[in-house]
């Protein structure tokens, strides 16, 4: 699923930028330049903790997108059988009124039904809604094993196929929002990683200008 690549790209991101921190704490060369300038190990603690607060928000956001993909599956799951049972009825509606052109129309037996999710929902409903409250149309498929108290269910779970929709399309949207709050987070791990990259170049001699900044420098992917 396309949740498990994000996961494994910001959980390389946030190794990157750990290594930058821990470095520069681990590291004396590195540290001794930095701390004149604010980077002291208590001020190179709070970048760890930074990262440790992304790595919180990395865990729930893989536990509430598991959690999105199995409603999705389910959901998606439950849309098929409720089309099966609807078109049953359906084509069983067509062949009991295929010489009664009047019900034939009223029933919409003869359009094609909708693909697009919404317009399939209103579709579906308005048949079963119509064999509920006329007996006359409803009468005919009783021998069929479609009573009023059958399509009632059916009509009944295609409710909760609407509800199950709408928890889906909620404020989280086609994501998670602790999606939104990982990005925002690890967008603010990178501004300081990145403040602290820019500036060991400027601290380094000609001589170990390399070293230093090859263990400082994490390119993101």
């Amino acid at each position: 699923m396309i949740y498990k690549q994000i996961d494994i790209r910001y959980e390389a991101i946030l190794e990157g930028y750990r290594k930058i921190i821990k470095n520069a704490n681990e590291v004396t060369c590195i540290r001794n330049r930095l701390a004149p300038f604010g980077y002291d190990e208590a001020h190179l603690q709070k970048g760890l903790a930074l990262c440790e607060e992304v790595d919180e928000l990395l865990k729930q956001q893989r536990s509430e997108s598991e959690e999105k993909d199995k409603m999705i599956r389910t959901y998606l799951e439950l849309k098929e059988i409720a089309d099966l049972h609807f078109r049953r009825v359906r084509k069983i509606a067509q062949y009991v009124f295929r010489r009664d052109l009047a019900n034939w129309q009223a029933l919409r037996l003869g359009l094609m039904v909708p693909e697009r999710i919404d317009r399939w929902q209103n579709f579906v409903t308005l048949f079963y809604e119509a064999l509920l409250e006329h007996p006359m149309w409803r009468k005919p498929l009783e021998p069929f094993g479609y009573t009023h108290e059958v399509i009632n269910q059916l009509y009944q779970q295609l409710n909760e196929l609407k509800n199950l929709q709408a928890a889906m399309l909620t404020e989280d949207g086609v994501f998670p929002k602790s999606l939104l709050r990982l990005n925002a987070k690890l967008e603010k791990l990178k501004n300081w990683c990145n403040d602290l990259s820019e500036l060991v170049p400027l601290l380094c001699e000609e001589d170990d200008n390399r070293y230093i900044e090859n263990i400082i420098r994490f390119e993101e992917a």
